[in-house]
């Protein structure tokens, strides 16, 4: 049974930063991946809640999202409304919900996951941080590199060790550029070493790296 042990400010922080993306990440569904199935009253509302959506700051009506979601139960756009409450409100258990509820319509929806990823840090679920970092690793290849920091940051936290090295052994798709990441940063010796039996493609690189400390 993996325990829930307590994450570093500094890995919490990293995961919270990224969650805070989902706002421009609700501003960019707003525009794209819409549903189209739906009728002129479904359409009203649905203009109405993809304006408040891209309009700074966002604007929130709550009747008119549950209004769409009941007319349009496939449609996406009306949770992803509801979202930016429970997240805004810091409602952990609503923007759980509401997150896996897109996440049944749109498995892809970047937005959800970053919620997600929120609610893992903030109530300190390392091996659901680790899973949700490894989601949007595949998902958003364009900001790996917070991701990557972010998966970095955990595996250096003491008390998430454990954990982050038993999802390392499943030889994640993020596991050598972490280990690059660690490198160049000149971390922890020890977790480099342990990252590597499951990444042998990186022991030469780490033996230059300890030489050229003068540590082997």
């Amino acid at each position: 049974m993996i325990a829930r042990l307590l994450l570093t400010s500094a890995s919490v922080m990293a995961c919270l930063a990224l969650a805070a993306m989902l706002t421009g990440q609700l501003q960019v569904a707003a525009t794209t991946g819409r549903y189209t199935g739906g009728h002129a009253p479904a359409d009203r509302l649905r203009a109405e809640i993809q304006q408040g959506l891209k309009s700074t700051p966002l604007q929130y009506d709550r009747e008119a999202a549950l209004s769409l979601a009941r007319m349009e139960p496939l449609d996406p756009l009306p949770y992803s409304a509801l979202l930016t409450q429970t997240v805004a409100e810091r409602d952990l258990p609503g923007t759980q919900d509401v997150a896996e509820h897109i996440l049944r319509l749109n498995p892809r929806n970047q937005g959800a996951w970053l919620a997600l990823l929120g609610v893992a840090a903030e109530e300190n679920r390392i091996d659901d941080a680790i899973g949700t970092l490894s989601r949007l690793y595949v998902l958003d290849p364009d900001r790996r590199p917070q991701y990557i920091a972010a998966l970095a940051e955990i595996g250096q936290t003491p008390s998430a060790r454990i954990i982050f090295l038993k999802a390392v052994a499943g030889k994640p798709p993020w596991g050598l550029a972490v280990i690059d990441a660690l490198l160049e940063a000149g971390a922890s010796d020890d977790l480099v070493l342990a990252m590597t039996q499951s990444f042998p493609q990186r022991r030469q690189r780490y033996l230059r790296y300890l030489a050229d400390r003068n540590e082997w």
